[in-house]
C-alpha cells in the first residue's frame, strides 16, 4: 500500500568534470564503497517517517529521460542531476498520490527518529539557506585565506590581526580592497559565487522570503505536493534560463545552478518557505572538522566513516 509520504535520493555513475577531477572521483570513489550503507540509513529514516523510499539512478548520457525542460544548457553530469532533483520534485508531486515529498542527497546521512513530515510545516518549501555574503563569518574567512594564499607577506599580516584580536576590525576593509582579486580566484561553485549570483538576478523587492546573500542548499528539500507544484518550477525555468544569460554577459565566472535557480525563484515568487535550523541540516566540510550531533549530517567531505561511528546505525 503507497504510503502518503515519499523520501527519494539521486545516484548517477557520472562522467568526470576534468575541471574538478580530485573532487569528483573521490566522491564516486566515496559513494561506491558506502552505497549500501547509506540507502540502508536512508530506508530507515524512511520508515521513522512513515514514508516510502525511492533510488533515482539517473542516465545522463540519455537526455530525453531527465525533466529538466531546457536540458541542453546544462554543462555536466553533476549539474544535470542537480537540477534535476528539484524537477523530480515537481515530477511526484503532479504525477502520484503524495501528499508529502523529501529529496535527500546521498551523502546526507540521517541520526534521528524524528518524522521531518511532522516536524515542519508542509505548506512551505522545507530547506535551509546559507549566509554566502563577503562579510558573513564564513565569506570573510575564505575570502581572507584567498588573498593572502600565495603571498607570504599577507599571510602573516592576516595572522598577526587573527591573534591581536584586530581581525574582525580589519577584514571588512581589508576584503573591499581585495575583493575583485579573491573573486576571481573561487571557482563556480563556491558558496560566495553563488551568493554574489542570486544578489545580481534578484531586483529591488524581491529577497522579502530569503534576504539577500543567502542561498538554499537543496540537499534536504521537501514539502508538501500543493506548495511544491506552485513554485512552476518548469514554467518558469526558461525565464531563469533567460535572466542568466543577461548577467553572464556581465560576468563570465557564473554557471546555471540548481541552488541559484530555487533561491531566485522563491524570492521572485514568494514561495512559503521554512528555514531549516543547522541541527536539521549540519554541513561536516572537512575532515578535521569536529563533528557534532545533528539530525540530518550533510557530509559535504564524503567522509562517512567518521559521522556513521557516532551512533550504531543499522
Amino acid at each position: 500500500m503507497t504510503k502518503k509520504n515519499l523520501i527519494f535520493s539521486i545516484f548517477e555513475d557520472i562522467r568526470i568534470d576534468k575541471k574538478f577531477e580530485a573532487k569528483q572521483n573521490n566522491t564516486l570513489t566515496q559513494f561506491r564503497k558506502y552505497y549500501d550503507k547509506l540507502i540502508a540509513n536512508h530506508k530507515q529514516y524512511a520508515e521513522y517517517c512513515n514514508a516510502d523510499y525511492k533510488m533515482i539512478h539517473l542516465n545522463c548520457k540519455d537526455m530525453d529521460s531527465i525533466h529538466i525542460p531546457v536540458n541542453d544548457v546544462i554543462q555536466s553530469d553533476y549539474d544535470t542531476i542537480n537540477f534535476e532533483k528539484l524537477f523530480l520534485l515537481e515530477h511526484f508531486a503532479n504525477t502520484t498520490d503524495y501528499e508529502n515529498i523529501l529529496y535527500i542527497d546521498l551523502d546526507v546521512i540521517s541520526g534521528t527518529k524524528k518524522n521531518f513530515f511532522e516536524k515542519w510545516d508542509m505548506n512551505t518549501i522545507v530547506s535551509r539557506y546559507e549566509a554566502s555574503g563577503r562579510y558573513d563569518k564564513l565569506g570573510m574567512q575564505v575570502l581572507l585565506d584567498t588573498i593572502v594564499k600565495d603571498d607570504e607577506e599577507r599571510r602573516k599580516h592576516v595572522q598577526h590581526l587573527k591573534q591581536t584580536g584586530q581581525w574582525e576590525d580589519h577584514a571588512r576593509k581589508y576584503i573591499d580592497d581585495n575583493y575583485d582579486e579573491a573573486f576571481k580566484k573561487l571557482d563556480k561553485y563556491h558558496w560566495l559565487v553563488k551568493g554574489e549570483c542570486i544578489h545580481r538576478m534578484l531586483k529591488d523587492g524581491e529577497d522579502g522570503t530569503i534576504k539577500r546573500d543567502n542561498v538554499i542548499n537543496t540537499a534536504i528539500t521537501g514539502g508538501g505536493r500543493e506548495v511544491i507544484k506552485s513554485m512552476k518550477l518548469t514554467e518558469r525555468f526558461p525565464q531563469y534560463v533567460q535572466e542568466f544569460k543577461d548577467l553572464k554577459e556581465k560576468e563570465e565566472k557564473f554557471e546555471l545552478n540548481n541552488e541559484i535557480f530555487i533561491t531566485w525563484l522563491i524570492n521572485k515568487f514568494n514561495v512559503p518557505y521554512t528555514n531549516l535550523p543547522e541541527w536539521w541540516h549540519n554541513l561536516c566540510l572537512v575532515s578535521d572538522d569536529k563533528v557534532h550531533n545533528a539530525c540530518l549530517w550533510h557530509v559535504i567531505d564524503k567522509d562517512f566513516e567518521r559521522v556513521f561511528k557516532l551512533q550504531n546505525f543499522a
